[in-house]
């Protein structure tokens, strides 16, 4: 259970720093882009929560992949452990210190963890299209 246990505190702080990204959207990001953003979260994060394709779905969802399919997507021993201290410590940095370069080395981290859920749980492919997203969204931003 401790990688499961790792796997959904993971999830739990994307959604963390995502609803600070979709919520400061309007310093971040385009004109163009922030109400694609916030409806495309609000869909991962919805009032009801149930569905597979929500955060919380995704959660409930590790507790039903076997310690196989985990191993086999490379989250689970040492494998999750390298990317989940990595992931944490891009976490603490970014709360800590904050700025856009902190951000989107958590999300490089993020994309890395979740794109391995994925290929066990096709839900997770959800989020990581959304994070993907917001990587691109910044890098726009970023541009002269």
């Amino acid at each position: 259970m401790p990688d499961r246990d790792t796997i959904r505190d993971i999830l739990t702080k994307i959604e963390e720093v995502m609803d600070n990204v979709v919520n400061a959207r309007n310093i971040l990001f385009s004109k163009r882009f922030r109400d694609r953003l916030k409806d495309a979260w609000d869909e991962l994060k919805p009032d009801d929560p149930q569905g597979p394709n929500t955060l919380a779905g995704m959660k409930s969802s590790v507790d039903k992949a076997s310690n196989a399919d985990l191993a086999k997507a490379g989250v689970s021993g040492k494998q999750l452990e390298l990317k989940s201290l990595e992931f944490f410590e891009s976490y603490n940095d970014l709360d800590c210190k904050g700025g856009i370069t902190r951000l989107k080395r958590f999300t490089k981290w993020a994309k890395l963890i979740v794109g391995s859920v994925s290929k066990i749980i096709p839900a997770f492919e959800i989020l990581l299209e959304f994070l993907q997203a917001v990587e691109l969204g910044i890098e726009r931003a970023e541009e002269p």
